[in-house]
């Protein structure tokens, strides 16, 4: 790429850039393999032709169209509400490669190409979808947590396995230092995956995750073994649930309210906490511990 022309300018500005798209959405419906990124998008795909050729105008250095027209990109935002993992960006990356391909100036097709793939893989919001001998089989893991890309995995004996996402080599790295088997009956991370909660029956422990597991260190000391331990979306309340009652953490480990409900519980998006009794759901105020409403079966 010359430093004296922008992308914009060697494809040939505006015309250019929508005919790159016009390709690039046009293969999307033709090719098979790109079956599942397409229907992600509208049926009607002439919005999303416009949208992404004003934005492609100022991401090769043009006029900041899609700026002027709808604000901020905010481009990993806007696709959070999709799933993408590895296939989605290779699919996606499958169309602009070929209607690269059919760009005179090759220079500026690599160039290009390499901005897009670095930019889909940016898009990724979903764990690697790997196969299951590279984790372990379905009777050695008898739980699974997922948050802010790392993965838990806890075995029947108490042992558990932690790996973390790691951008730059777009690869599953082990967490070193992590305990083997032990009488723990629950384990769970933190919202953000920087930290491990587990349980080695009635005594509930934390340690932050970084490349290797700091050391265990008591957080509460439950009156009745622990079986479920889960956090508030926002990471400010963590519920500890026995099989007798349900114990509502902050972050300090301060107790801040108790219910004599102990069936399977979820933290809904509004901050409330849902529980499951023998003839219903009982909506609880997770802040207080108050209850909202039932709803009988």
């Amino acid at each position: 790429m010359s430093a004296e022309s922008t992308p914009f300018e060697r494809i040939g500005g505006l015309d250019g850039v929508r005919a790159l798209v016009d390709r690039f959405y046009d293969l999307m419906e033709e090719l098979p393999e790109a079956a599942p990124i397409r229907a992600m998008h509208p049926k009607d795909l002439r919005m999303s032709r416009e949208k992404l050729t004003m934005f492609l105008c100022g991401w090769m250095g043009g006029p900041p169209l899609y700026i002027q027209r709808f604000g901020h990109p905010r481009l990993r935002a806007r696709h959070l509400p999709f799933p993408i993992a590895d296939d989605e960006a290779n699919q996606w990356m499958l169309c602009m490669r070929r209607a690269l391909e059919e760009l005179e100036d090759t220079d500026l097709a690599d160039f290009l190409a390499g901005a897009f793939e670095r930019t889909a893989l940016h898009m990724r919001n979903q764990a690697p979808r790997v196969r299951s001998e590279e984790l372990g089989s379905a009777h050695q893991i008898s739980a699974l947590d997922f948050a802010g890309g790392t993965l838990l995995a806890a075995g029947p004996g108490g042992e558990f396995l932690i790996w973390r996402w790691d951008e730059r080599s777009t690869q599953w790295v082990t967490v070193d230092d992590v305990p083997g088997g032990g009488v723990r009956s629950t384990a769970g991370l933190t919202p953000d995956g920087a930290g491990v909660y587990v349980s080695d029956g009635n005594t509930v422990q934390t340690a932050p995750i970084r490349k290797r597991l700091r050391k265990l260190t008591a957080f509460y000391a439950s009156p009745a073994p622990v079986r479920r331990l889960l956090w508030s979306m926002d990471g400010g309340i963590l519920l500890v649930q026995t099989s007798e009652q349900t114990v509502a953490l902050d972050w300090t480990g301060t107790r801040r309210w108790t219910c004599e409900l102990s069936g399977p519980a979820a933290w809904s998006p509004d901050g409330e906490v849902v529980i499951g009794t023998a003839g219903g759901l009982v909506w609880l105020d997770g802040a207080s511990g108050e209850e909202m409403r039932r709803l009988d079966f």
